[in-house]
């Protein structure tokens, strides 16, 4: 029994160490900021514990084993056998948690519509390609993390385009998805910027979490003292007075979250993985 716990704890600590490393590679590069959370990347973060910091070290308690006899098996090679086995499980599960992340890793975080969307990699197939001319820089999909741009309709546009933008709109796509729209940054964050809400406006008062909305039916804003609580850290660690900073909301694949622009520059600088909609 000691041979296994300590085979088990052996397991346990040099799976956590590779899995940590990994993850924090991937979410780092590919999934900065909240866009972890906007994405939902915890659902893939959650197979591998299950199987490569659960499951491992445990089939690895159950089979380790050398001082146990077997008739005509030499145990040595047998034990090799069943932790190359393991080993074999968990790469697998390892590689397949890297390649999801990898495939639906956010490309483009666009602004359009006061909102930043986020673009997956694997969502680019829906990019209506004839409209998009073969040397947009904007079909290239990076590898080092996403990069943040606007969209801009054309003042004048055909009805053939109006109707497209319109269906692509109601499908939950819109602008998001029409790469031939896209325009740097820096032309756009004029906008987030005047259409943000001014950190210096919100009522971070922890006993009006429950206000009153225009229908006089109780609403909340937010739902927690402690979601009141994460926006004024967030916001003192900015290091950027308050008055300086304008929030955005951000939509993910399947969540919401917050991102801080510097008003005087325009910058990016963080991003809470939190509803926006509460200080509208």
């Amino acid at each position: 029994m000691r041979l296994r716990l300590i085979a088990f704890a052996c397991h346990l600590a040099l799976s956590a160490i590779i899995v940590a490393v990994t993850m924090g590679l991937v979410v780092s590069v590919w999934y900065p900021g909240s866009l972890f959370y906007a994405q939902d990347f915890s659902k893939i973060v959650v197979t591998l514990v299950a199987v490569d910091l659960v499951l491992g070290p445990l089939l690895t308690f159950l089979v380790y084993n050398p001082q146990k006899k077997l008739l005509h098996f030499d145990r040595k090679k047998l034990l090799k056998f069943d932790l190359a086995i393991i080993f074999l499980i968990q790469v697998s599960a390892l590689s397949y948690g890297v390649y999801m992340s990898y495939i639906s890793r956010p490309v483009y975080v666009v602004y359009s519509t006061n909102r930043f969307d986020s673009v997956g990699a694997n969502e680019y197939d829906r990019v209506d390609s004839r409209k998009v001319s073969p040397d947009n820089p904007y079909l290239r999909l990076s590898n080092t993390g996403p990069k943040w741009v606007g969209a801009i309709a054309p003042v004048k546009m055909s009805l053939a385009d109006t109707l497209d933008l319109q269906f692509s709109s109601e499908y939950g796509d819109g602008l998001r998805m029409m790469p031939h729209y896209y325009v740097p940054y820096e032309k756009i964050k004029a906008d987030a910027i005047k259409n943000g809400k001014r950190a210096s406006e919100l009522n971070l008062d922890d006993k009006q979490v429950l206000r009153k909305s225009d229908s006089s039916k109780e609403k909340v804003l937010p739902s927690s003292v402690e979601q009141i609580n994460a926006v004024r850290v967030w916001l003192t660690h900015l290091s950027v007075p308050l008055e300086k900073v304008v929030l955005v909301p951000l939509k993910g694949r399947d969540k919401f979250a917050i991102v801080a622009i510097n008003v005087d520059t325009g910058v990016v600088l963080d991003s809470l993985a939190q509803d926006p909609w509460w200080y509208q």
